[in-house]
């Protein structure tokens, strides 16, 4: 028998579109821990080290994105990722641009509507397979994160309070 998988993201939704969104991602199995709390302070082992270089190599990776508030807890993550209405492309001069090999090319750069913009799925997607890469090649070769992720799309009104929220989690844990 085979098992549908249960659609939890919004239905004729894009989710590349201009938005903030607030994300939570589990490992698959609670016995890797991603940092110890003390006195509400967070402290990472390496396999949260790696989850904190590899979150901000995302917004490193993709110029559309940009990093707010995040939190590595114990045995999940959450962060906020703020998908910018425009972003900078490099300005052409002229008509004719020089190619790497020296030889000239004709055109400008694809208009930013013409740009591929990742949705946040696969921007998880992304962090989630090269942070399971690198965490695998530090010796942990069966850590899996839960299959999907859960994602809030933030109105106006909730980024202040999700960003209270992250910032009071690691004094809740004890």
């Amino acid at each position: 028998m085979i098992h549908e998988r249960k659609i939890i993201r919004l239905q004729d939704f894009d989710y590349s579109r201009p938005k903030d969104y607030f994300v939570t991602i589990e490992p698959d199995n609670k016995k890797y821990r991603f940092s110890k709390i003390i006195d509400g302070k967070i402290i990472l082992n390496k396999i949260g080290r790696i989850i904190d270089e590899q979150w901000k190599w995302l917004f490193d990776r993709y110029p559309y994105i940009q990093m707010d508030e995040y939190v590595i807890m114990p045995d999940h993550f959450h962060g906020i990722i703020r998908y910018l209405p425009d972003y900078l492309i490099p300005e052409c001069v002229g008509d004719a641009r020089e190619h790497p090999s020296g030889h000239q090319r004709a055109g400008h750069d694809p208009p930013l509507h013409s740009r591929k913009i990742k949705p946040l799925p696969e921007i998880i997607g992304a962090f989630k397979t090269t942070s399971s890469k690198k965490i695998h090649l530090a010796g942990y070769t069966d850590f899996k994160w839960k299959r999907s992720f859960n994602d809030r799309i933030l109105r106006d009104y909730e980024l202040g309070m999700k960003r209270e929220y992250i910032g009071n989690n690691p004094k809740k844990k004890k």
